[in-house]
């Protein structure tokens, strides 16, 4: 025994990669599991865990912290696939049904809850919208294409409420507004991204001098493309690079031209 445990201290690391690469195999894997599963389950045993648990909820809550924390990506894209069963998916609406019942002043306490840390949960929804933005949008696209006849009668249904809220949105949001249509503009010429936004464009011009590039005047100023989107030839893109501060009277008169080109031009006329 004791050279064996000699042994064992000497040679821990070759045993240990023996021994996991021995736990692979199909047939021990399964064995080994049938035999933990059987020993896991007999009553004496489940009797036990049980006793410790009771015994011991402040190790048994660590242990637990400690192996979602070691795990967590794991955790999290099993519970997803899980979430996908349709099985899993009914039981869950099933059970916020009842809840409603059951309790039907949840809906109250969840909005005044709400209400009541309103930054923390616009927080949260803004960190999980950026990190999963590429998901969310799948989803969307997804889901218009299978309910495109309810969206159509919903829109109808309700087609002053949602005028009414465009407007709205756009007043108190207009630099969103902006930044959608500037996307929607760069999609349709087929541009790729990732797309500048109204604060990207600001501090660019603030970066320049706040004056056109072609002309050297101060003034309002719009965003006008290095590479037009036009010249799909040319492979322009929608990103902040792509970008210069140009008056509107330059801007419109540099058409689908690059600004190598439109400079040339100006040189030529002067």
């Amino acid at each position: 025994m004791a050279a064996r445990r000699d042994y064992q201290g000497r040679h821990r690391e070759e045993i240990a990669i023996r021994t996991a690469a021995y736990r692979q195999r199909p047939g021990v894997r399964e064995r080994t599991r049938a035999r933990v599963r059987e020993y896991a389950h007999r009553p004496e045993r489940l009797a036990v865990k049980r006793q410790y648990e009771r015994d011991h909820p402040e190790q048994r809550a660590a242990a637990r912290k400690r192996y979602r924390e070691l795990h967590h990506d794991e955790i999290a894209a099993k519970a997803v696939v899980y979430r996908q069963r349709p099985a899993v998916k009914e039981q869950t609406r099933a059970l916020q049904r009842k809840k409603k019942r059951v309790r039907p002043g949840i809906g109250a306490y969840q909005k005044k809850w709400r209400e009541k840390n309103l930054q923390r949960v616009l927080a949260k929804g803004t960190a999980y919208r950026a990190t999963n933005r590429a998901t969310l949008a799948a989803k969307s696209r997804k889901y218009a294409a299978t309910h495109a006849d309810q969206i159509a009668a919903f829109r109808e249904a309700n087609r002053e409420r949602l005028n009414k809220a465009s407007n709205l949105s756009r007043k108190l949001h207009p630099d969103a507004q902006r930044n959608a249509n500037t996307k929607r503009r760069a999609r349709k010429a087929g541009a790729e991204g990732p797309h500048f936004g109204v604060a990207d464009f600001r501090a660019k011009a603030a970066a320049m001098g706040n004056v056109c590039v072609y002309c050297g005047k101060s003034g309002p100023l719009v965003a006008d493309h290095d590479i037009p989107l036009a010249r799909k030839e040319l492979h322009p893109t929608n990103d902040i690079g792509n970008i210069l501060p140009a008056c509107s009277s330059c801007n419109s008169r540099k058409k689908d031209r690059t600004a190598q080109e439109f400079r040339a031009l100006l040189a030529r006329q002067h």
